[in-house]
Protein backbone atom coordinates (compact mmCIF):
# COMPACT_ATOMS: atom_id res chain seq x y z
CA UNK A 1 0.00 0.00 0.00
CA UNK A 2 3.01 2.65 0.95
CA UNK A 3 4.60 1.78 -2.17
CA UNK A 4 1.73 2.26 -4.26
CA UNK A 5 1.02 5.60 -3.05
CA UNK A 6 4.58 6.88 -2.99
CA UNK A 7 4.21 5.49 -6.52
CA UNK A 8 1.71 8.11 -7.31
CA UNK A 9 3.39 10.33 -5.40
CA UNK A 10 6.30 10.69 -7.97
CA UNK A 11 3.78 10.47 -11.12
CA UNK A 12 2.09 13.34 -9.89
CA UNK A 13 5.23 15.35 -8.89
CA UNK A 14 6.16 14.36 -12.83
CA UNK A 15 3.21 15.98 -14.52
CA UNK A 16 2.80 19.59 -12.23
CA UNK A 17 6.50 20.09 -12.69
CA UNK A 18 6.09 18.90 -16.15
CA UNK A 19 3.53 21.61 -16.42
CA UNK A 20 4.90 24.52 -15.03
CA UNK A 21 6.85 25.59 -18.11
CA UNK A 22 6.19 26.31 -21.22
CA UNK A 23 7.75 25.50 -24.52
CA UNK A 24 7.98 28.00 -26.71
CA UNK A 25 9.83 29.09 -29.98
CA UNK A 26 11.68 32.62 -30.64
CA UNK A 27 11.63 33.11 -34.19
CA UNK A 28 13.65 35.99 -35.86
CA UNK A 29 13.19 37.19 -39.44
CA UNK A 30 16.14 39.61 -40.69
CA UNK A 31 14.42 43.16 -41.35
CA UNK A 32 14.61 43.68 -44.93
CA UNK A 33 12.15 45.33 -47.27
CA UNK A 34 11.81 41.66 -48.86
CA UNK A 35 10.90 40.25 -45.35
CA UNK A 36 8.64 43.56 -44.77
CA UNK A 37 6.94 42.99 -48.12
CA UNK A 38 6.48 39.42 -47.56
CA UNK A 39 5.14 39.95 -43.34
CA UNK A 40 2.54 42.20 -44.95
CA UNK A 41 1.32 39.35 -47.58
CA UNK A 42 0.88 36.76 -44.41
CA UNK A 43 -0.92 39.69 -42.73
CA UNK A 44 -3.23 40.62 -45.63
CA UNK A 45 -3.53 36.52 -46.25
CA UNK A 46 -4.64 35.99 -42.57
CA UNK A 47 -7.42 38.81 -42.92
CA UNK A 48 -9.07 37.69 -45.61
CA UNK A 49 -9.07 33.73 -44.59
CA UNK A 50 -10.19 34.59 -41.24
CA UNK A 51 -12.72 31.94 -40.44
CA UNK A 52 -14.69 29.70 -37.27
CA UNK A 53 -11.22 27.77 -36.57
CA UNK A 54 -9.12 30.09 -34.54
CA UNK A 55 -6.55 27.19 -34.47
CA UNK A 56 -6.55 26.22 -38.16
CA UNK A 57 -6.02 29.89 -38.90
CA UNK A 58 -3.32 30.38 -36.66
CA UNK A 59 -1.24 27.45 -38.41
CA UNK A 60 -2.07 28.85 -41.78
CA UNK A 61 -0.41 32.08 -40.24
CA UNK A 62 2.43 30.31 -39.32
CA UNK A 63 3.32 28.51 -41.85
CA UNK A 64 3.03 31.73 -43.93
CA UNK A 65 5.38 33.34 -41.24
CA UNK A 66 7.68 30.13 -41.44
CA UNK A 67 8.50 31.02 -44.99
CA UNK A 68 10.51 34.27 -43.71
CA UNK A 69 12.07 33.23 -40.57
CA UNK A 70 16.19 32.62 -40.68
CA UNK A 71 16.12 31.08 -37.16
CA UNK A 72 14.20 29.21 -34.39
CA UNK A 73 15.22 29.45 -30.35
CA UNK A 74 13.28 26.22 -28.35
CA UNK A 75 12.81 28.42 -25.08
CA UNK A 76 11.93 26.31 -21.80
CA UNK A 77 9.89 29.42 -20.19
CA UNK A 78 6.57 31.06 -19.51
CA UNK A 79 7.94 34.20 -21.35
CA UNK A 80 9.99 34.81 -23.90
CA UNK A 81 12.66 37.66 -23.72
CA UNK A 82 13.21 40.19 -26.62
CA UNK A 83 16.34 39.53 -28.35
CA UNK A 84 18.90 42.35 -28.40
CA UNK A 85 18.65 44.43 -31.80
CA UNK A 86 15.32 42.78 -32.34
CA UNK A 87 11.51 43.90 -32.21
CA UNK A 88 8.57 41.73 -31.31
CA UNK A 89 5.99 41.57 -34.04
CA UNK A 90 3.98 38.47 -33.45
CA UNK A 91 2.51 36.01 -30.71
CA UNK A 92 0.82 32.93 -31.72
CA UNK A 93 -1.20 31.67 -28.66
CA UNK A 94 -1.90 28.02 -29.46
CA UNK A 95 1.53 27.17 -31.56
CA UNK A 96 3.82 29.50 -28.98
CA UNK A 97 5.38 30.68 -31.72
CA UNK A 98 6.80 34.45 -31.01
CA UNK A 99 8.36 36.30 -33.97
CA UNK A 100 10.79 38.90 -34.09
CA UNK A 101 12.12 41.15 -36.61
CA UNK A 102 16.01 41.79 -35.99
CA UNK A 103 18.46 43.93 -37.64
CA UNK A 104 19.98 42.06 -40.34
Amino acid sequence: MKFKIFFILIIATGFILNGCTLTQYAMTIPKTPENLQAYRECQRTKAVAKGNDALADEEMYAKCLQTIVSSTTRIESNSVDTPSGCERIESLNYIMNVYFFCKP
